[in-house]
């Protein structure tokens, strides 16, 4: 299995000026070190809670869809054929499904596209999954690396309303993001000479992380 970025965000979760709202600074001379902190901050934050934050599209790679075995209830039929999607939330706005595509390759070695209507998207779920549509099954494909890519939209979008657009994900992400940076533009060291240095409790900072994380059960 693979996931890969296909289209990334246009945006981040935090602007600059939020930034330096938050850090009490005035000058626009270190507008580009900023803006590279709340990158380098988004970043973290979606590797500690296993999420997109901000509206991307993505490509998941398989080598072969589920496979079905006769005799399963109903349950086990879904838990078995679901396909889950990495990175939620998965996206699903009435103008852009949550799933662009299921491509794969059939039997005979020909890349084809999965009718819409033979798989069905459920984009309620923690965890985003595709399956396929009632009385329906997943197709047969050929016995290669990487036969099934399935592209999707996942993260929170930005908001059209204003200008320029706010995120529309959680204020506890949004907080966390800031003190991150806030932290990088105070102490550019790994190591600080002559201070103490005390770490704010987790409990207070990466605290606001923690409704959001994705804990896989294995």
């Amino acid at each position: 299995m693979a996931l890969k970025c296909i289209t990334p965000p246009s945006s981040l979760p935090v602007t600059v000026a939020e930034a330096k709202e938050h850090m009490v600074v005035s000058t626009s001379a270190d507008d580009s070190l900023i803006a590279a902190f709340i990158a380098a901050a988004t970043d973290a934050a979606q590797g500690i809670t296993g999420r997109q934050l901000v509206e991307a599209e993505y490509e998941l790679v398989l080598d072969q869809f589920p496979t079905r075995f006769p005799g399963w209830l109903c349950g086990e039929w879904l838990e078995h054929n679901s396909i889950e999607l990495p990175l939620p939330p998965l996206l699903s706005v009435e103008a852009q499904p949550a799933v662009s595509s299921i491509k794969y390759i059939d039997a005979e070695g020909v890349e084809q596209t999965m009718p819409t209507a033979d798989y069905t998207v459920d984009a309620d779920s923690l965890l985003g999954r595709v399956y396929p549509a009632y009385g329906k099954s997943w197709p047969a494909t050929r016995a290669v690396p990487n036969a099934v890519r399935i592209r999707y939209i996942c993260g929170w979008p930005m908001g059209e309303a204003t200008s320029p657009p706010v995120w529309t994900g959680p204020e506890a992400i949004k907080t966390w993001i800031k003190v991150r940076v806030a932290t990088h533009y105070t102490m550019r060291e790994a190591l600080v000479q002559g201070q103490a240095v005390a770490e704010l409790p987790h409990s207070f900072i990466d605290g606001l992380l923690d409704p959001w994380r994705i804990y896989k059960v294995v």
